[in-house]
């Protein structure tokens, strides 16, 4: 007569996106020396997990098969453990010379395409800012900050480790001409008066040798900047150029 026989899946883990390997059986009740029971209708062996199914656990079933030397007497569910997905940084881009009110697209990747984030060593040397989904640092005075990129991870990511770049910020020379523009820029009292900037636009001051002497953010519709001596300013808003004297 057949003897008993009793089926398993075995446990299995992959990582996500790897593919799934065939799932294999384990046996209790063989007979005479038999390392697999010879089969004449094979397994049926059932998961619900693909190779892109998200980290968790998945059973995985057997069911049917028939044996002229073997009944089924019992079957036994497994797991398929799917575990999250290394991924990395990549980041190779120049920023060392950034003009201060100028910005540049920042393009560090991810390796699983999630979004990265990006963090400053120095708030006042530059400031990160978005744009229509994309990311830029932004100038804002003449100095050295690192910017770090960082993936922090989600259900079927690990965290990236995260990759640092240096950005140099330039203060350009006053001393390159002037500009015309609807702005209004006059001069006198020991004072520069701005009118018509944009709010938040930042104001540049040189002294006659082209030195940054002051910065002053736009906050309203009238800037005013007190100087303390007579002589040639080079004042300069959003790229455009003036001269005045006091």
């Amino acid at each position: 007569t057949k003897a008993p026989l009793g089926v398993a899946a075995v446990n299995s883990t992959k990582v996500y996106l790897d593919k799934i390997e065939p799932f294999t059986l384990e046996y209790s009740g063989l007979k005479n020396g038999d390392k697999y029971p010879k089969m004449t209708s094979p397994f049926t062996i059932t998961c619900d997990a693909t190779y892109k199914s998200d980290v968790g656990t998945y059973p995985i079933t057997v069911s049917g098969g028939e044996s002229n030397n073997y009944f089924l007497s019992s079957y036994t569910a497994g797991t398929l453990e799917i575990t999250k997905a290394q991924q990395t940084i990549d980041w190779t881009q120049n920023l060392q010379d950034i003009q201060t009110d100028g910005k540049v697209e920042l393009l560090a990747k991810a390796s699983s395409g999630l979004d990265i984030s990006y963090s400053l060593s120095d708030n006042e040397i530059a400031e990160i800012v978005s744009a229509n989904g994309k990311q830029y640092v932004k100038g804002l005075k003449n100095g050295t900050a690192t910017i770090t990129a960082s993936q922090e991870g989600n259900n079927n990511y690990m965290a990236a480790e995260r990759v640092s770049n240096t950005v140099t910020i330039n203060v350009p020379s006053g001393i390159d001409g002037t500009s015309a523009s609807d702005l209004r820029v006059t001069a006198g009292n020991y004072q520069i008066t701005v009118v018509g900037a944009k709010p938040s636009s930042n104001i540049y001051i040189f002294n006659a040798a082209g030195n940054l002497i002051e910065l002053k953010k736009v906050t309203e519709e009238k800037a005013i900047i007190p100087v303390t001596n007579h002589g040639l300013y080079i004042v300069k808003i959003n790229g455009v150029t003036f001269k005045v004297t006091i």
